[in-house]
């Protein structure tokens, strides 16, 4: 099976609505619409494996620099699905989790996992 029709069936059974999908330099690439009370937000990014916390800072629309000092509100509470060329990396699943998550749900998750 392709991954990447595999990624996108994960990112519709995720709760994302696939609304349109495309080749940018011979990689795929995934649009969604948000309906967001009043206004709309078009997000866009390449369908890989793995991603980098700068990457997926630009995907939310944070700061890198503040997510980087602030291990809670990194994907998985900074831990890494592997280490991709001596740097943290997170697969797809995990980051379109992330993607969905405020502040206090993350500082929340990483409270509770401290504690155990």
């Amino acid at each position: 099976m392709n991954y990447n029709n595999l990624s996108l069936e994960k990112l519709k059974e995720m709760g994302f609505s696939v609304i349109k999908t495309h080749y940018e330099n011979g990689k795929l690439v995934y649009e969604e619409d948000q309906d967001d009370k009043s206004k709309i937000t078009k997000k866009k990014f390449i369908v890989k494996e793995w991603y980098f916390l700068n990457e997926v800072c630009e995907m939310k629309g944070v700061n890198y620099k503040s997510v980087n000092n602030r291990p809670y509100l990194k994907p998985n509470n900074g831990i890494e699905d592997g280490i991709i060329t001596g740097r943290k990396a997170w697969r797809l699943e995990t980051i379109m989790k992330w993607l969905k998550q405020t502040d206090n749900e993350l500082k929340e998750l990483y409270k509770k996992k401290k504690n155990k």
